[in-house]
C-alpha cells in the first residue's frame, strides 16, 4: 500500500441479521481463566457430535470391532493349540512313565 493511499476503517454492524456485540464489551463481560481459555462457551457443544465426522466415526468404529474379532479369533487360536500340545506332551509323559498304555487321567 502506498502512502498516499487514504486508509478505510469500518465498523461492523450486523451479521447474517444478529448485532455484532462491540469488542470491549465482549472481553469484559466473559471471565477468563487462568490459562486463558473460556471453556463455558463449549457447554452443549460438546455432547453433540458434528455430522460432518459421522463417517469418520463409522470408520473408526468398523475397524475397532475389526479389530477386537481378530483378537479374539487369535486368542481362540491360541487357547485350541495350547490345550493340543498339553494334551500330546501328556500322552507322550504317560507313554514313557511306565503306567502303562493307558490315557485315562484317573489312572
Amino acid at each position: 500500500m502506498k502512502q498516499d493511499e487514504p486508509i478505510l476503517e469500518a465498523e461492523v454492524v450486523e451479521i447474517d441479521g444478529v448485532a455484532v456485540e462491540p469488542r470491549s464489551e465482549t472481553n469484559s463481560s466473559r471471565p477468563q481463566q487462568a490459562w486463558g481459555f473460556n471453556w463455558q462457551s463449549w457447554q452443549g457443544k460438546i455432547r453433540v457430535l458434528d455430522k460432518r465426522w459421522a463417517p469418520l466415526w463409522i470408520a473408526l468404529g468398523i475397524i475397532a470391532v475389526i479389530l477386537f474379532v481378530i483378537i479374539g479369533f487369535f486368542i481362540l487360536v491360541f487357547a485350541i493349540v495350547y490345550g493340543m500340545v498339553k494334551m500330546i506332551l501328556r500322552t507322550v509323559a504317560s507313554i514313557f512313565s511306565g503306567s502303562g498304555h493307558t490315557l485315562n487321567r484317573r489312572s
